[in-house]
């Protein structure tokens, strides 16, 4: 019988988040492509991250707008519990180099689409480049954990939304240096991000941190995450 979201516990939607994104996750690692596997770390990203939005007048507010409300919020969430610095160590290890070159590319920076496509913000969007280059360097250098990763990822969401809305030509065209810097990027990220999460569910694993799922487990015990007989 399915249940209602309402009989869902948090402990069980805690452990159903970090199985779902760990379980993208483990596929990424199997992708012949970096377009396969960025599409799959993404959703990895999105199974962490993604909540239940309240029922509540947005005031007109765009899906990009609540998106990144939902980036940053998960983002701040993630620095805070940091407490081994794994992050701040990976900038060292494995993120300033993917990081740097993706950062000099303006085929993942929003304002440079709207130039193309004529729209009045995009007419400075040269301005907007640099000087968004240029925090982004020094938030590097101190670093700015939490400053660079929400940069970074708003660079990426541009990334993720030309591939999924068919932006790209699959694993060929003038689209290769940002699907492998996003792909490094994201496969160095993602395993800490839910090791962070995992440590600090394991010590409540009622924690109300993490939020609601939007689509909660709903189908019989022996069959996780099946999709319910409608």
């Amino acid at each position: 019988m399915t249940r209602k979201s309402s009989q869902i516990s948090q402990r069980e939607q805690n452990a159903t988040r970090l199985r779902r994104a760990e379980s993208w996750l483990e596929l990424s690692e199997k992708s012949q492509s970096d377009d396969e596997k960025f599409i799959f770390l993404w959703i990895s990203f999105n199974a962490a991250y993604g909540t239940k939005l309240p029922d509540t007048s947005d005031n007109g507010r765009s899906t990009a707008s609540k998106e990144w409300k939902r980036f940053t919020e998960f983002v701040d969430k993630i620095v805070e519990r940091d407490r081994k610095g794994a992050i701040k160590k990976g900038f060292h290890e494995k993120f300033t180099n993917p990081i740097r070159k993706l950062k000099d590319n303006e085929y993942v920076f929003g304002p440079f689409w709207s130039y193309v496509q004529e729209r009045p913000q995009g007419r400075t969007w040269r301005s907007q480049f640099k000087q968004k280059n240029q925090t982004l360097d020094k938030a590097l250098e101190e670093p700015d954990v939490s400053g660079v990763l929400k940069e970074v990822l708003s660079r990426l969401y541009v990334l993720r939304n030309q591939i999924i809305h068919g932006g790209t030509t699959f694993a060929e065209g003038w689209g290769r240096d940002q699907v492998r810097d996003g792909s490094e990027i994201m496969g160095a990220l993602m395993p800490l991000i839910l090791k962070i999460m995992q440590d600090d569910i394991d010590k409540n694993r009622d924690s109300e941190v993490w939020g609601i799922l939007d689509y909660p487990r709903v189908g019989d015990d022996d069959q996780p995450d099946r999709m319910p007989t409608i």
